[in-house]
């Protein structure tokens, strides 16, 4: 079994927990409208994946809603209604902080949208702290499962796939990571993970 020298971790339902309700509520409330209709057009009509997919801004995102509202809410209390649905996977934090104290590179492997990522730094400051990559969809123009932003991952460590462990959510995500030659596994829990990098070779003080 190859030796695991750099680790990708996904961000949602793995290092954070988040609420889609919760951000339809929200925005729901804010711009005057039924929850099923913000449901609708922010997810089923395919707004958050452009958001996510860098095809549109935080201010064309929020621009879209608005337009669709009886109340005219700024730019930035749309975007602050969609994002603030975060909270900490508190299991998962002992695990990076023993991966940080033995200074082994971390990195973060997230489809994500710019108003998101802010709320993801806000409520895990150890997101910036312990993590020296972040491969972010809105930045590189695309979405886990397209195989581009596992490449952009791959490159930006320099090192052999089969070295580089990751874990998401998504069974269609880690397909595809292993498709591109990833040691990629379905997150379940951080015992799971603490187990599978031990496998491979990840000595922790833990």
């Amino acid at each position: 079994m190859t030796t695991t020298r750099f680790v990708f971790f996904d961000v949602g339902n793995v290092i954070l927990n988040f609420s889609h309700e919760r951000s339809c509520r929200q925005v729901a409330e804010l711009i005057g409208m039924d929850i099923g209709q913000v449901e609708e057009l922010i997810f089923q009509n395919g707004l958050q994946n452009q958001y996510e997919s860098g095809e549109v801004s935080s201010a064309g995102f929020a621009a879209k809603i608005r337009s669709d509202s009886r109340e005219m809410p700024s730019n930035e209390a749309v975007v602050s209604a969609a994002s603030d649905i975060f909270w900490l996977n508190r299991e998962i934090v002992p695990l990076i902080t023993a991966l940080r104290m033995v200074n082994f590179p971390l990195g973060i492997l997230s489809n994500t949208c710019a108003g998101h990522w802010q709320y993801v730094t806000k409520t895990a400051p150890l997101v910036k702290l312990y993590f020296t990559k972040f491969i972010l969809s809105h930045e590189s123009k695309c979405m886990k499962p397209n195989p581009k932003i596992y490449r952009d991952a791959i490159e930006s460590v320099g090192l052999p796939p089969e070295s580089i462990f990751f874990v998401d959510d998504r069974p269609e995500n880690v397909e595809m990571a292993q498709r591109m030659g990833m040691d990629s596994h379905i997150y379940r829990n951080a015992s799971q993970v603490l187990r599978l990098l031990d496998d491979r070779g990840v000595r922790l003080n833990f």
